[in-house]
């Protein structure tokens, strides 16, 4: 599809449109555009499940060679950009004016980030959101799993549970996950954080936005993997519930030496996911990975 535009007096450009989206051709469709001043509004479709990041590029060799995504550009484009129709990207085209010539192409490009869907656990019929990120699925929500021994909901309230899922025992977390999931080692946690990010900046792609669990303000937090981390708190046995709002604590299934396994935390108002060491007198929350 070939259009000839004249963004003003001498400057007349030759735009080609393409389209193309990594993982799934057909998922960025209807692209077009309109011509305003010195702008050019850019309309295209997006389907699909999950969360895109569209970039903008344009090639000056017939598309032989593109360069870096467009910087000039607003509206949908970026990373957290959903299935809808008539999207709209902005480009202020004249920014780019000494760098059009010659046989000039873009194209809207979209990198999937994470897609999703849910399962039933057959234990008991409750069904559980499921994201994949990179090449690992996890699950998106924290287990609610009632097991007789080593699980609890939060101060005892079935509405906790309901919320934040049950928390367990470190013994209970290595076996309560569904048949084909398992309790993530160290190094699984270590592949999810590393893909978006490191340990520095990854925590508040992973937690909930918002307040409705999280304490206030939650500034930090985009969830812009989807994986959507809750701040469950813990239980010290015979002891005392804490950080309900504020901290989510993960069981993963590395032992330090004999009697301390790794955990993962994410705070409240923090972009860095904490790795420790724990007793196994806690009660801490379970998020499983697909085998």
């Amino acid at each position: 599809m070939l259009f000839i535009v004249m963004l003003k007096p001498l400057l007349i450009i030759s735009l080609a449109i393409l389209s193309c989206v990594v993982l799934h051709a057909q998922e960025i469709s209807n692209i077009h555009f309109q011509q305003e001043r010195k702008l050019i509004h850019i309309y295209y479709d997006l389907s699909g499940t999950g969360v895109y990041n569209i970039q903008l590029y344009y090639s000056t060799d017939g598309g032989a060679n593109w360069g870096s995504p467009i910087k000039h550009v607003s509206g949908d484009v970026g990373k957290g950009q959903i299935a809808g129709n008539d999207k709209l990207i902005t480009w202020e085209v004249l920014k780019e004016r000494n760098d059009l010539q010659g046989d000039v192409k873009f194209k809207v490009k979209g990198i999937k980030r994470w897609e999703s869907s849910s399962f039933t656990d057959f234990r008991d019929g409750k069904t559980y959101k499921w994201v994949k990120i990179g090449e690992q699925t996890w699950m998106a929500e924290n287990l609610n799993c009632k097991i007789r021994t080593g699980s609890l909901c939060y101060d005892n309230k079935s509405s906790n549970c309901d919320k934040y899922g049950r928390l367990y025992t470190w013994e209970t977390a290595m076996k309560v996950c569904p048949k084909g999931w398992h309790l993530p080692k160290d190094s699984e946690w270590t592949t999810l954080i590393n893909y978006l990010g490191d340990d520095n900046n990854a925590d508040g792609k992973l937690k909930e936005s918002g307040t409705n669990h999280w304490r206030e303000p939650n500034s930090s937090s985009t969830n812009s993997s989807g994986f959507t981390v809750l701040p469950g708190g813990y239980y010290l046995t015979r002891v005392i519930f804490g950080d309900l709002g504020y901290r989510g604590y993960f069981w993963t299934a590395s032992v330090f030496e004999v009697s301390f396994p790794h955990i993962c935390v994410f705070i409240d108002q923090s972009n860095y996911v904490d790795r420790v060491l724990s007793s196994t007198d806690y009660f801490f929350s379970v998020r499983c990975v697909k085998d």
